[in-house]
């Protein structure tokens, strides 16, 4: 499977981005749940693309791919933007209290806590972002006799036997 979107470098086409997000979250089956944080993952990824890699009124196009392959959906946000390396900014000290922290930076965080690997290359001019997310057990039907990890009364993860609160390393879910 594979889809893309071609938008260009305006806050409006955001609209387009989420409705390709939710559109291809439903053809897989997807949850509501998961499908929030990938629509939040990437809106905060093309946003930045957006605001900070062309000077203003300058239109240019955005590409966005997405494919899946053995339980893993892969994005690939291209841009010929300002080469930026997100997964070299540092991270976000969530610690401090939001009044008191520096504007910017909590965008990446969501989308390095999202997705379960994030890398950057620059290629040829353009900036290429590749983020994965591991779909494990949410790829399959909701069905009562399966049995899911975020089972209320469970102390571990039923699937893969990991102990709550962590993050699950087959599917990247977290058990709280």
């Amino acid at each position: 499977m594979e889809k893309e979107i071609r938008i260009t470098n305006e806050l409006d086409e955001i609209t387009a981005l989420a409705t390709f997000v939710e559109e291809l979250c439903s053809e897989l089956s997807l949850s509501p749940e998961t499908t929030m944080h990938i629509n939040l993952a990437l809106e905060e990824a093309v946003s930045n693309v957006i605001m900070y890699a062309y000077p203003l009124e300058e239109h240019q196009e955005i590409r966005l791919k997405a494919s899946m392959t053995d339980g893993q959906l892969i994005f690939l946000l291209t841009d010929k933007g300002l080469s930026f390396d997100p997964t070299n900014a540092p991270d976000a000290d969530i610690t401090i209290p939001i009044e008191e922290r520096a504007i910017g930076g909590l965008g990446i965080f969501l989308i390095r806590s999202i997705m379960n690997e994030v890398s950057y290359q620059r290629l040829d001019g353009e900036n290429h972002l590749t983020m994965k997310k591991n779909l494990g057990w949410d790829s399959l039907p909701r069905l009562s006799h399966y049995p899911f990890c975020l089972l209320p009364e469970a102390t571990v993860c039923h699937c893969h036997q990991e102990p709550r609160d962590t993050k699950c390393n087959h599917c990247g879910d977290r058990y709280l």
